[in-house]
């Protein structure tokens, strides 16, 4: 069976850090200072090394710094979906409609299929304004679950396994400690950060086996490949803010290459909706 594998694909120059949060988009793109170039290329690398193919959620603002970057990752055969333009949370249909209207030329250009929310932060009303937009599924939610419609729109979760019996709660939610008292959402990348390869695959294979159903994962670009310094002082100012924040700090390149060498993955588009 093939399984589910994306990339939330960032630069740390999108950081909610005061210090960089309200910098104009030429100075982000000055700050970021060609690493998210770097990160392309060395994904397409990880991803040819293990011959598979992944789901890039994309922040569309990357295209206006670099109109030629993304059309790498088509040409090696990965899906580019969206991951919003500015990486701002949206909490209503207006902040989402005005985030679709910033990025009208990365959904006219792509024609994306996927939408990922940023933080899996989502709301009930915003699945009629993907689909409006042209969008089939979104991956905007944490569960054990299976995928469900909502208002014409597949809501994919990123796996979990969960202890014993019932069933999880379907609608969109990001890690707790209420989440984790019954299940581990080993899709997630912070939770690949703390338990590593070997037990990330046991995860995929007992689930496969108890669910006969692929199992759906994602990381950052950023979690597996350095930006630099800029960058790891970013993400010491987030660990000093919210020391749960430390399973980012942990590099992954290691075990996603055990993951990606046991494990055969494909898109979320060809995993779900062309089954």
């Amino acid at each position: 069976m093939k399984h589910a594998i994306s990339v939330h694909l960032e630069s740390f120059a999108f950081s909610s850090n005061p210090a960089i949060a309200n910098l104009s988009s030429e100075e982000k793109k000055r700050l970021d200072n060609g690493s998210i170039v770097t990160q392309v290329d060395r994904l397409i690398d990880l991803f040819k090394a293990h011959n598979q193919q992944a789901t890039i959620f994309v922040v569309s603002i990357i295209d206006t710094w670099y109109p030629d970057l993304l059309d790498k990752l088509k040409a090696a055969g990965h899906e580019v979906a969206w991951h919003g333009h500015t990486h701002g949370r949206l909490h209503t249909s207006e902040s989402f409609r005005r985030e679709l209207d910033l990025a009208a030329g990365f959904i006219d250009k792509f024609k994306p299929l996927g939408y990922c929310s940023p933080e899996f932060c989502f709301w009930e009303e915003g699945y009629h304004l993907l689909r409006e937009a042209g969008f089939k599924y979104s991956n905007s939610c944490l569960s054990d679950s299976a995928p469900v419609e909502i208002d014409g729109i597949l809501e994919i979760p990123v796996s979990a396994y969960r202890w014993g019996g019932g069933n999880s709660p379907k609608q969109c939610r990001g890690i707790s400690l209420g989440m984790l008292a019954r299940e581990v959402p080993f899709g997630s990348s912070f939770i690949i950060a703390l338990i590593r390869g070997a037990a990330t695959v046991w995860f995929i294979k007992k689930r496969e086996k108890k669910t006969n159903a692929p199992s759906n994962l994602f990381f950052h670009n950023w979690q597996a490949f350095d930006e630099g310094e800029a960058a790891r002082r970013d993400r010491m100012w987030y660990f000093r803010k919210n020391p749960l924040y430390f399973p980012y700090l942990l590099n992954i390149e290691r075990p996603l290459r055990h993951i990606l060498a046991r494990v055969q993955f494909t898109t979320l588009q060809a995993a779900y909706l062309h089954r």
